[in-house]
């Protein structure tokens, strides 16, 4: 069998990049389109929203879109890839000098699991911080302004504004189970955001409308600290509000999810999201290499068809049932029916299975 040289395989990567870019370009741009005017449509009526505000909203959101369309950008950028080599008989003569379908098919994949790592590594972290500032502006303008934020690092930190007050509360551990909090401090700030008083307690836990903290220290701005044995303080937090606020992994770094993870367990918060989430990411190069095969298997399959409707609609179809199969096991996975890792990396295994089937009869024949 012969060697492809390190010039083809420049080659076929340049031809690849330059497909990708392209689509990339496209759909992105038609995503952000898209997003830009159901964010104007949105704020219409509202004149505290600058258009310089919904450009901006737009472009947070689109990291966290890109990653989700990137596998259909690699099976058209590949399928272009392929058609164009097709076209241009250059795959003839690549077969016709012993190459097989695998080995031009090996530039692209690897060019694709460069991507994904680069992705992974680098700019997940950056898509992470962009979809946490699109949330958080989100809500400032289009939502009360009172949704809780909530993270766990170095302990419990959630913070809510509305109507039963302004405040910030750390706990240095969290219970789930019963929603008690050890070492509870609470900052406390008017309307103009200026602090005004802080409690401190050993313990507290939350009900269904209040508060309740044990063995409370209260210390307002220019008074003595006092003390009271119990404080109970109204609040619209629910344990579902909060657990809901934990349950969006998409706004956490790649590196800092399995500290998450950890965190969530402890606690006794429920982690199927974001272990499902955290699996998604470490399948990706698999899931997109993935799509490289379906891409030969269609591409190939039709190398010798003229029009480019069949390889269009090839691509269509199969690629939404490439992300109805991972869709589906997602949901088995959330719902328990199955382990996580089974549910995230069978369908880019079943999809590599179902295309060497193919690619090896065509080459066979």
């Amino acid at each position: 069998m012969a060697k492809i040289s390190n010039i083809l395989f420049r080659y076929i990567i340049r031809e690849f990049l330059s497909k990708l870019a392209l689509f990339f370009v496209i759909l992105l741009g038609v995503v952000y389109l898209f997003d830009t005017v159901e964010l104007i449509k949105s704020a219409s009526g509202n004149d505290g929203i600058t258009i310089t505000t919904i450009l901006s909203l737009a472009l947070y959101k689109l990291p966290n879109i890109g990653q989700q369309i990137l596998p259909f950008i690699i099976l058209f950028a590949s399928i272009a890839t392929f058609r164009s080599l097709s076209d241009r008989q250059e795959l003839v003569c690549l077969r016709g000098a012993g190459l097989s379908a695998w080995q031009f098919m090996m530039p692209i994949m690897s060019i694709v699991f460069v991507i994904s790592l680069i992705y992974i590594t680098i700019l997940h972290p950056l898509s992470a911080a962009a979809t946490a500032r699109y949330e958080s502006l989100q809500n400032m303008y289009f939502g009360d302004g009172s949704k809780t934020i909530s993270v766990i690092d170095d302990g419990l930190w959630l913070k809510q504004e509305d109507s039963t007050g302004n405040f910030i509360l750390n706990a240095d551990h969290l219970d789930a189970r019963d929603w008690s909090m050890k070492e509870v401090t609470v900052f406390f700030f008017d309307e103009n955001r200026t602090h005004v008083q802080r409690i401190d307690a050993t313990k507290a836990y939350l009900t269904e409308k209040e508060w309740v903290f044990e063995d409370v220290s209260i210390h307002r701005v220019g008074q003595t600290p006092s003390q009271l044995p119990r404080l109970l303080l109204t609040t619209t937090l629910t344990t579902d509000i909060i657990t809901e606020s934990f349950a969006d992994p998409q706004s956490i770094s790649f590196w800092r999810l399995p500290y998450f993870i950890e965190i969530l367990e402890t606690a006794g918060l429920e982690t199927t999201e974001m272990k499902l989430y955290y699996q998604s990411l470490l399948s990706q190069p698999i899931f997109l290499i993935a799509m490289v095969f379906l891409a030969a298997a269609i591409s190939l399959r039709t190398e010798r068809i003229a029009t480019l409707i069949p390889i269009i609609v090839g691509g269509l179809g199969f690629g939404f049932i490439a992300f109805f199969l991972s869709g589906f096991l997602r949901a088995l996975g959330m719902g328990h029916e199955i382990p996580i890792v089974l549910a995230v990396w069978s369908s880019p295994i079943l999809i590599i299975f179902g295309a060497t089937s193919v690619l090896s009869r065509l080459e066979d024949g």
